[in-house]
């Protein structure tokens, strides 16, 4: 109950409100069935937030972390919705059933992660794991209140996979929980889900490192930088077309996992052997692949790194590229509403490029993020096209196809995004937390 100590004199209210928790704690999760101790499992619960909108309509699990009411939570892909961007208000119920209102602070679509602070209450803390602790194997536990009423469920799950930037978790409720460790420290949230692949959590030391951050506006996304970015290979002439320079950079990548022999995704040749791709097929086991080359030559690779959460891979080719075109990096930051950009990209049955022109839009809401949006009429996105490069009128590339569905347009992550990962992605693993700074 130290957590709700407010003096050395125990309010009675504030007394009732941890009672209240601890016999909370026993009505409706059996810890005889769970690794977790009964104080672990008190502080978990009782430092969650459940996130409503306006109307009280449930809009997720998020978690208490310092003493000062800073909450952090899973927040929307989608930035046409902005109700999760700074300065807008969340509504917020605790387990006592008390009711307070919280501000968004910051917030980043990159990492899925956002921040607000708890307005006129008091909330028990779930201590932040700074340290990189997590292990293949480890036991960790998802909480989170359910949809329909206002209980919190816990399940134990294990640590599957552990990378820089993203851990795989084979627990992670109905919505996208937090994830703590058998401590009762938060050690991820749950930030990224695909059909039958275990849920991706961005860890407590990306969440850690983003709140030591400092944003002028609470947008994490706009102090992403491009960095120095050096080349080797032979370049285009500067007279090259943009959509020649699409067409002779634009490779297809196929994962060893796939025994079809069918080619996955799309990627674009930046050079030093490197190619940029997305990050949602490359995270799985396989770490060999093979690339095919506009010229027809194929070549072996392996994937370099890979993040499905910012959605960022590099697969790395071995053979002689020195004679291969190279994309040159470009400023997805300078694009404009009405500006004209070129898509490439191969569907995953074929080996013959898809390419079209299409022109950059500002979806109504929006708000400047990772990801940039273009027009998606008249043209046809086809799967395995997903990592394929757009290209500004320069012949720059300058983001990375992500997605779309019927109801929104074309969405690329932004180039600078990709290029900023490269130091965290092309590394090992176990990296010291001082490898989140960016460069």
């Amino acid at each position: 109950m130290q957590s709700c100590r407010s003096n050395l004199k125990i309010p009675l209210s504030v007394l009732a409100v941890c009672l209240f928790q601890l016999f909370a704690v026993s009505a409706d999760c059996n810890t005889d069935q769970l690794a977790l101790s009964a104080p672990a499992t008190a502080t978990i619960k009782s430092a969650l937030i459940r996130l409503e909108r306006e109307d009280g309509r449930f809009a997720g699990t998020g978690v208490c972390i310092s003493k000062d009411g800073t909450i952090a939570f899973r927040s929307t892909t989608d930035l046409r919705v902005p109700h999760f961007t700074t300065g807008n208000q969340l509504f917020v119920r605790f387990l006592d059933g008390g009711k307070a209102k919280a501000e968004v602070t910051e917030w980043s679509n990159a990492w899925q992660v956002g921040f607000a602070k708890v307005k006129d209450r008091r909330c028990s803390v779930a201590e932040l794991a700074k340290d990189s602790t997590l292990k293949t194997g480890q036991l960790c536990f998802s909480a989170e209140y359910n949809n329909e009423n206002y209980e919190v469920s816990i399940a134990q799950g294990e640590v599957k996979r552990v990378e820089t930037t993203w851990a795989a978790v084979s627990v992670a409720g109905d919505g996208f929980p937090p994830i703590f460790d058998a401590r009762g420290r938060l050690v991820g949230i749950t930030t990224f889900k695909m059909l039958d692949r275990d849920p991706i959590a961005t860890p407590s030391t990306i969440i850690s490192f983003l709140l030591n951050s400092q944003s002028s506006d609470g947008n994490f996304d706009k102090l992403q930088l491009l960095p120095q970015w050096k080349y080797h290979g032979s370049g285009l002439p500067g007279k090259t077309s943009p959509q020649n320079i699409v067409e002779q950079t634009s490779v297809q990548i196929c994962p060893d996992t796939h025994q079809d022999g069918n080619y996955g995704i799309s990627g674009t040749f930046i050079g030093d052997n490197i190619v940029v791709t997305c990050g949602h097929h490359l995270y799985e086991d396989a770490i060999r692949v093979t690339v095919r080359f506009p010229s027809g030559d194929v070549l072996p690779g392996r994937i370099l790194g890979s993040n499905p959460i910012t959605d960022v891979g590099f697969v790395t080719v071995v053979g002689d590229t020195k004679e291969m075109p190279v994309a040159e990096i470009g400023n997805s930051s300078q694009l404009h509403p009405g500006d004209t950009c070129y898509v490439g990209g191969y569907p995953s049955d074929a080996h013959k490029l898809v390419m079209f022109d299409t022109k950059v839009v500002e979806p109504e809401g929006s708000v400047w993020g990772n990801v940039f949006y273009t027009s998606a009429q008249g043209h046809q996105v086809y799967g395995g096209m997903s990592g394929g490069g757009i290209f500004d009128q320069s012949g720059r590339i300058v983001g990375i196809q992500n997605g779309k569905n019927e109801r929104q347009p074309n969405r690329y992550i932004r180039i600078e995004f990709a290029m900023n990962q490269w130091d965290l992605l092309s590394q090992p693993s176990e990296l010291p937390n001082s490898a989140f700074i960016s460069k």
